[in-house]
């Protein structure tokens, strides 16, 4: 703890500043200040930057690539499965004089998810509404004898729901044409994610053939699959997939 005063117009300025050291990347400080005609509190943490997301994602050049992977036991998250559709009658739509309909695909819910992989490339934002960084996500399901493939793109976000925190603590990755995304989000003083699906579009097979909603339901946002930083060497599989599509 340092103390110190000083005297000015306002009279005696005193201040003290308390710092705390919680772990090695977790630092709060506070400082105390009161004088004739002012009472100040400020308190500045730096708990914050312990889940910053930049700080574990390689960004200093075009072309940065990161893999991330996990693998899992008894995770399941709900599917919706678009190549098999039953239609139903839109209320009070007519097309052409007659009711109008909507396709409804299978529910699939609670479908196992044993490994995740997740490539990441940074090449840099340069207009609004383009991606910070490009990603390829291919995940494994024994319930549905698939393994399943998506790439588009990510944003930095520091969006909790309310308000915008500063640093951004997770990537906002989306599908193009309202197809759904994930959130990959920062695991606190650790060099881990957490990745959650929003119902996001992914194909089947290395021919993208299938059309899967993953994420689908309320519950599935609730859902969220732990990967680790691992070497490049394991994404390979995704990136030879994207480069057939």
């Amino acid at each position: 703890m340092t103390e110190a005063s000083e005297e000015g117009e306002e009279g005696i300025l005193r201040s003290t500043l308390d710092l705390k050291l919680h772990s090695p990347d977790r630092l709060s400080f506070a400082i105390d200040g009161t004088n004739e005609s002012i009472k100040i509190r400020c308190k500045i943490t730096a708990e914050s930057y312990s889940k910053a997301i930049k700080s574990i994602i390689p960004h200093r050049k075009i072309g940065d690539e990161v893999c991330f992977s996990g693998t899992f036991s008894g995770q399941t998250v709900d599917m919706e499965d678009w190549e098999n559709t039953t239609t139903e009658p839109v209320p009070d739509l007519l097309v052409g004089g007659k009711p109008a309909t909507r396709p409804v695909p299978a529910a699939l819910p609670k479908q196992d998810v044993s490994r995740i992989d997740l490539h990441l490339r940074y090449h840099a934002r340069k207009e609004d509404g383009a991606f910070d960084l490009a990603f390829i996500v291919g995940a494994d399901s024994k319930s549905l004898n698939k393994h399943l493939f998506a790439r588009s793109g990510c944003t930095w976000s520091g969006w909790d729901g309310e308000k915008e925190i500063v640093p951004p603590y997770k990537l906002a990755c989306g599908m193009d044409c309202d197809g759904g995304g994930m959130s990959v989000e920062r695991i606190a003083g650790t060099g881990g994610v957490d990745l959650t699906f929003d119902y996001m579009r992914m194909s089947a097979g290395c021919g993208g053939g299938g059309r899967y909603r993953v994420g689908a339901g309320e519950e599935s946002k609730k859902t969220a699959f732990r990967l680790e930083r691992v070497p490049l060497a394991m994404c390979r599989p995704l990136k030879a997939w994207g480069r057939k599509q």
